[in-house]
């Protein structure tokens, strides 16, 4: 089956700061491309994900003027004691494998809809506008339109007590 064209995109994301005097601004906005995950055997694209914003402090210093720090770690998933804003866009019949996260996740289905399944068997499907928080569980997401690309925007926070995914 070859692989259904994206035509979800890219992220424009917006960033405030803070002068040393205190006046509240906007920094240059930058378009976020998202990076392809790795062909399947088939050779289709399972999906795209792009971070943006990654931030290695629970308590980050949001009048610091360095703003490159939300710039770091494409490919990083959750730092420890940090947290990552992600978007995540599944190409359409796509299952990813069971895993886990060492993160307390926050998940918000913007296009299309998304089944979560644990590794207890039970599944749900998550639809246009509704969330999940998820945490630490064993998962998958499966994407089972014949057609259509979902994308979920998703804030990983580092979390204790994760379920470890053999």
């Amino acid at each position: 089956m070859p692989s259904v064209p994206n035509p979800l995109p890219p992220v424009l994301r917006h960033l405030t700061s803070i002068t040393p005097s205190g006046k509240s601004i906007f920094a240059p906005a930058r378009l976020t491309q998202l990076i392809p995950k790795a062909a399947l055997s088939d050779g289709r694209v399972p999906g795209r994900f792009a971070n943006l914003f990654v931030t290695d402090k629970w308590k980050p210093d949001v009048r610091n003027p360095d703003l490159s720090e939300g710039e770091n770690g494409s490919k990083l998933l959750v730092s420890t004691g940090g947290a990552n804003f992600r978007v995540t866009d599944i190409a359409p019949k796509t299952k990813g494998k069971m895993h886990s996260t060492p993160s307390l996740d926050f998940l918000v289905v913007h296009k299309g809809k998304v089944t979560l399944h644990l590794d207890s068997g039970e599944k749900a499907v998550i639809n246009e506008g509704e969330a999940i928080v998820q945490r630490g569980t064993v998962h998958a997401w499966e994407n089972e339109s014949e057609t259509e690309w979902a994308r979920m925007f998703v804030v990983l926070i580092d979390a204790d007590g994760a379920v470890e995914h053999h």
